[in-house]
């Protein structure tokens, strides 16, 4: 039976694949039995070579809400999603990789928060870690993750959604960022706008051998580093309320040498989250209401804020 939708879709979900045929329909139906029905799911074949394309396609002929795009070479992730979100109609964004599936309520719990909460961006949520044949490994809590953990490294996890205004705002996801441009992305919002953790764990992340998780290695840590480098100043000078902090961080990356500059973040990013923060940052001069600091020569005094 031919599934047809009356209005348009309320979300977007884009899935990029390439050679999938072995998960692909177990993440086509997870998001068939979302119990929010107005969606619109818009496959990117990435240049398959095995079933993929006929299996997508399939789909596509038995329910309106399904799209499929072949490209023609295979473009790579973050070329592909922006080939599918180009033809996005909904109002929320999300994507989803062949191998993933999303818990019944995903879509409706993520959706429903963002049109209550006009001045949130983007949301995450949990998930199962899994096998490859849906084993529970363990479960990955986003719970309680702000946007200021994005200096450590991409914290959002798979299961996330995000308005239609702030990726126009953005822009596309970057093409030199692959094996890292879900965290450049994250950064780039979280900057722009404001992003929530749910208390949900609505998604099923399988973990094989043939993932691209597994697969990208080096290359992938190596994205890591370079994004984090990017962002970080930004990222904490808008989310990190001491005035010392920021002129520390804003001589880092004016005055120091490229090596030092990445030990410096290093030794933030690892000191942030310590009580003991200045102390191990900074040489105390004055430990009374006000303290005094020596930042790269600078002396600087400040009231302490607890």
């Amino acid at each position: 039976m031919l599934i047809k939708s009356s209005k348009l879709p309320l979300i977007s979900i884009v899935l990029p694949t390439y050679n999938g045929e072995r998960y692909i329909r177990q993440s086509i139906k997870s998001i068939i039995r979302q119990t929010e029905k107005f969606w619109e799911l818009i496959v990117v074949d990435d240049c398959s070579t095995d079933t993929t394309a006929n299996i997508a396609k399939e789909y596509e002929g038995k329910d309106q809400r399904i799209k499929v795009i072949t490209n023609e070479k295979n473009e790579k992730l973050p070329r592909a999603l922006n080939i599918g979100f180009r033809k996005a109609l909904g109002r929320f964004f999300t994507w989803t990789s062949d191998d993933n599936l999303y818990k019944p309520e995903a879509l409706s719990i993520m959706s429903e928060y963002l049109l209550r909460n006009l001045d949130t961006d983007l949301v995450f949520c949990s998930s199962d870690i899994v096998d490859e044949n849906l084993a529970l490994i363990r479960d990955e809590n986003v719970s309680g993750i702000r946007a200021l953990d994005l200096v450590n490294y991409n914290k959002i996890g798979a299961c996330f959604m995000y308005r239609r205004e702030i990726a126009n705002s953005i822009g596309e996801y970057d093409d030199n960022m692959f094996c890292a441009e879900d965290y450049d992305y994250w950064c780039r919002i979280a900057i722009a706008g404001k992003i929530r953790s749910l208390p949900y764990n609505l998604y099923v992340y399988r973990s094989h051998a043939n993932s691209l998780t597994e697969t990208a290695g080096k290359e992938a840590v190596e994205k890591m580093k370079i994004v984090r480098n990017k962002y970080v100043v930004p990222l904490m000078l808008k989310y990190y309320n001491s005035i010392s902090l920021k002129i520390g961080l804003l001589f880092s990356f004016l005055i120091l040498h490229k090596k030092i500059r990445e030990k410096f973040v290093a030794k933030i990013c690892r000191t942030l989250a310590r009580a003991s923060f200045w102390e191990r940052l900074f040489s105390v001069c004055d430990k009374r209401q006000h303290k005094l600091v020596r930042i790269f020569g600078v002396k600087i005094k400040f009231k302490l804020s607890r």
